[in-house]
């Protein structure tokens, strides 16, 4: 009786484990595609946008704001008022008063936004080619850029100047489970 007390008692956190391990797995390995909007315009005209304050809206720098339909381009908190932060509108329309949100760190849409002209490339991985922009440059030392879960290439654009500048190739990959990559 001891024995199959002690075998049960050491088989409930082994199962425990395999079940989390099995659950984390499948969100990283299959990260969801849908859009969450965690932020609202208040305001908004032809030169301003005013959000809600949250943790993302506080953030500093020119950020893209997505939201279903649409995108523009934002710049950093000019002014903070009851309705929220205003911050200036840089590209695009603005989205209207009440339209739910996302601060996009992908801000900028392509390449050619931030002066760059870029070669499309294919890098073969163990699960095929994963697409890639490349910037050429004249140092040896390469620049590899990689963006975060559920994000883009696009996320490279707010260095990929930078580097290019200071002779820099840089890569801009993308990976797996990305949009147009090998799952």
């Amino acid at each position: 009786m001891a024995v199959r007390t002690a075998a049960a008692l050491a088989l409930v956190p082994a199962v425990a484990v395999v079940g989390l391990a099995w659950r984390y797995s499948a969100i990283l390995l299959h990260p969801e595609s849908e859009v969450v909007y965690p932020d609202r315009v208040t305001a908004a005209d032809r030169g301003t946008v005013t959000l809600a304050e949250s943790h993302l809206t506080r953030q500093p720098g020119t950020w893209g704001l997505q939201w279903d339909g649409g995108h523009a381009l934002v710049g950093p908190t000019v002014r903070r008022t009851a309705l929220g932060l205003v911050r200036p509108l840089l590209a695009g329309r603005p989205p209207a008063p009440g339209t739910v949100v996302i601060m996009d760190a992908g801000a900028y849409l392509d390449p050619a936004a931030r002066g760059l002209t870029v070669e499309p490339v294919d890098v073969p991985t163990a699960l095929g080619a994963a697409h890639a922009w490349f910037v050429p440059g004249d140092s040896d030392t390469w620049a590899i850029a990689v963006h975060g879960r559920g994000a883009s290439e696009r996320e490279a654009l707010r260095i990929m100047p930078t580097l290019q500048k200071l002779g820099y190739p840089v890569l801009a990959i993308s990976y797996r489970n990305d949009v147009g990559s090998p799952a």
